[in-house]
């Protein structure tokens, strides 16, 4: 899935619920991998934060970075 569509998904279909998306993709088998790996250290709340319609919502590149999903790698 490209990022277009995957913004698509997620703020146009889930309007930004997280927790809607997780349950939509953890029944799907192809998303099992990405489901898992998201379910560590928070990944949801990163992408949830990280895909913000509102761009001033979204965080700074270092402040994912320090976010403990990428940080714990």
């Amino acid at each position: 899935m490209d990022a277009l569509s995957l913004n698509r998904l997620i703020n146009g279909t889930f309007r930004d619920d997280m927790d809607g998306m997780r349950n939509f993709c953890a029944c799907d088998n192809r998303w099992e991998k990405g489901v898992e790996i998201l379910d560590m250290s928070d990944g949801w709340e990163l992408l949830r934060a990280m895909t913000q319609s509102d761009w001033r919502s979204r965080p700074t590149a270092a402040s994912c970075l320090n976010h403990p999903f990428l940080s714990d790698v």
